[in-house]
């Protein structure tokens, strides 16, 4: 059975267009995601869910993934391991895991009509209220303070050498982001921003990088993480003698 669940987006070097001409129901190109996040995450045995592919920006496609796992697991240790889809395929640019907060919907928890629904990260809490009335909603979310989830954490212009990421937080309050570029284990750029989006440079080509945007809220640390690859550098070959 399914416990816990994540969004995942998909960035590939692909042509939404040229996509949709050879693959008109992107049948084949369900199937090569599924294939590719359930060999990343081998053994669990995981539930892919393709939610929507468009167009992304320079002739690329941007595919949304529901991951359902037996068990939950923090968003980090997820993206580590798709982030290794990256790193195999050359076509993928980039892949982002987010939580899904499952209080916001019926089919993904099982809260009695009587309980709270507090989100977690990779799952959910079921909380006694005994004080619920019977005619409440079946549903509540239990947020004790202002601390919504990073969403839309999207890269763009990436170069041999640089990116940019930028991402949402549906909050009232102002928020300090803490944002990290990750080469492997190795801390390689710190930053703290009040923005929304960040220009990271100086980097190699070809590399794979983690970036990891978090911020204060509810007395934890509220993250996601997305794992990008820079572009190749072909070099040019001199013919002359």
């Amino acid at each position: 059975p399914v416990g816990s669940w994540y969004n995942v987006t998909i960035l590939v070097k692909m042509d939404f267009k040229e996509l949709q001409q050879v693959d008109p129901r992107l049948l084949n190109h369900m199937r090569l995601l599924h294939s590719l996040v359930t060999s990343a995450l081998q053994p669990m045995a995981s539930t892919v869910h393709h939610l929507h592919s468009a167009p992304g920006n320079a002739s690329t496609t941007v595919s949304r993934l529901l991951l359902g796992l037996p068990r939950p697991l923090p968003v980090a240790d997820v993206s580590t391991l798709l982030g290794d889809i990256a790193k195999r395929v050359y076509e993928v640019i980039s892949v982002q895991v987010q939580d899904v907060n499952e209080c916001f919907y019926e089919e993904l928890n099982a809260c009695s009509g009587r309980e709270l629904c507090a989100n977690l990260e990779g799952s959910y809490w079921c909380v006694c209220h005994q004080e619920a009335p019977a005619t409440s909603p079946r549903k509540l979310n239990l947020e004790w303070e202002d601390c919504p989830p990073v969403s839309d954490y999207v890269v763009l212009n990436v170069t041999s050498d640089s990116f940019q990421v930028s991402w949402r937080l549906n909050s009232t309050q102002n928020h300090t982001f803490h944002v990290r570029v990750y080469r492997g284990m190795e801390l390689l750029r710190s930053a703290r921003t009040q923005s929304q989006a960040l220009a990271v440079a100086g980097l190699e080509a070809g590399v794979l990088y983690r970036v990891k945007t978090s911020y204060q809220g509810c007395g934890a640390d509220v993250s996601t993480t997305l794992t990008i690859k820079t572009k190749y550098v072909l070099e040019k070959l001199d013919f002359q003698s």
